[in-house]
């Protein structure tokens, strides 16, 4: 003889939705989930668990980088060492320093390059490689971005664009997915 804990297994076919699944009954018909059930229910918890995952490190996919390895070429340009071509650092626009249309932008061009390399000095340093907002076929030539390639450089996980822009030494400047705003250049209107 059984004992009456044990539970009696009886398979029902059930309307779930569209689609039937099993379902499994136990000896005091309350319904247990059936196999297919588990299954797609395990999927989801699996799905669910991946993106949590990805929201969590993603921010941490950035490579991290050493001061050695960066050359600050003005404010919002770097070259890294061992690569072809500089990097423009994208989601702001620092004043210019050699093709500067006045005094001003030139001279505010100097201290934004300054204090680029004072963050890049204290070290933390994450960069990102992102696609340049360049129509297709055109990234890496001159035709896209003077022929640099496009990064965010963060600093003790801050951008170092928002910092240069609160310090009043970088303005706003993104882009969309394949073409880029007139550039802003409110240095010389002063």
């Amino acid at each position: 003889m059984r004992s009456p804990d044990v539970a009696f297994v009886c398979y029902k076919l059930t309307r779930c939705g569209r689609r039937a699944r099993l379902g499994v009954q136990n000896r005091i018909g309350i319904e247990m989930p059936g196999p297919h059930e588990r299954e797609e229910r395990l999927g989801h918890a699996v799905l669910a668990s991946c993106l949590l995952i990805m929201m969590v490190i993603g921010p941490a996919l950035a490579d991290p980088v050493t001061p050695s390895q960066i050359r600050v070429v003005d404010g919002d340009t770097i070259h890294m060492a061992g690569q072809h071509r500089d990097s423009r650092l994208v989601g702001f626009k620092a004043p210019g320093t050699g093709r500067s249309q006045c005094r001003a932008e030139r001279a505010l061009g100097y201290k934004a390059a300054r204090r680029l390399r004072e963050l890049v000095a204290a070290g933390r340093l994450d960069l990102e490689y992102i696609a340049c907002s360049c129509p297709a076929g055109t990234e890496g030539t001159s035709r896209c971005n003077k022929g640099r390639s496009c990064a965010i450089l963060k600093s003790a996980g801050r951008n170092v664009g928002e910092i240069l822009v609160e310090d009043k030494l970088a303005v706003p400047f993104r882009c969309g997915k394949t073409e880029c705003p007139k550039t802003p250049r409110p240095w010389c209107n002063v």
